[in-house]
């Protein structure tokens, strides 16, 4: 299948967590890797699964020196370099605790005004169904937002989560938080 169309190689089905190239990393041998490595389409080993892991952070973080070897032998050196800052950078940021707010710094905690769009805040004010910005934002049963047309449309042909898998109802929430986040990043002219 990978040869008739070798861009199936970098794609994720909306439902799965993970890219291909995470599955053979969590459940591949490292002898494999090489195979799926084709002539004309190579692996995107900055790809990113739905816990926000590369393939390369996924393979330290099970301790599988051998695959991390070979995925670093895979990956040019700037890319390398780049994925190793980025997870270093993550890690710092993951083992980081605000101290709890006291007279002096609890105004000062929560910002009054966004200044930028980070690309993080894009994706989060982004559906993955439509991959457009939320207009009409809700809640599903799995705790994603969503497009309200574009769940109840994945719903009517689906009953599992497209993000998670799991299964859900079809009770949606408005996610007045969300909407109203994009209504004022569309007053400081953020948005588009």
């Amino acid at each position: 299948m990978l040869e008739r169309d070798p861009r199936l190689l970098n794609e994720k089905p909306p439902y799965r967590l993970n890219y291909f190239i995470h599955y053979l990393v969590l459940y591949g041998d490292v002898r494999k890797l090489s195979d799926y490595v084709l002539r004309s389409y190579q692996f995107q080993f900055q790809l990113k699964n739905a816990d926000d892991k590369t393939p390369l952070a996924l393979a330290q973080e099970q301790r599988l020196d051998e695959l991390v070897e070979e995925i670093q032998s895979l990956i040019p050196s700037d890319d390398r370099e780049s994925a190793t800052m980025n997870d270093e950078r993550e890690d710092d940021r993951s083992v980081f605790v605000d101290s709890p707010p006291t007279i002096d710094n609890r105004k000062s905690s929560v910002p009054t005004t966004v200044q930028r769009v980070t690309p993080q805040l894009l994706k989060n004010l982004t559906c993955m169904l439509t991959k457009q910005i939320f207009v009409d934002p809700v809640k599903a049963s799995d705790g994603k937002t969503y497009e309200r047309n574009a769940i109840i449309g994945w719903l009517r042909e689906n009953r599992v989560s497209p993000q998670t898998g799991e299964f859900i109802d079809d009770i949606l929430v408005d996610d007045i938080p969300t909407k109203n986040l994009i209504i004022q990043l569309r007053q400081q002219n953020l948005l588009p």
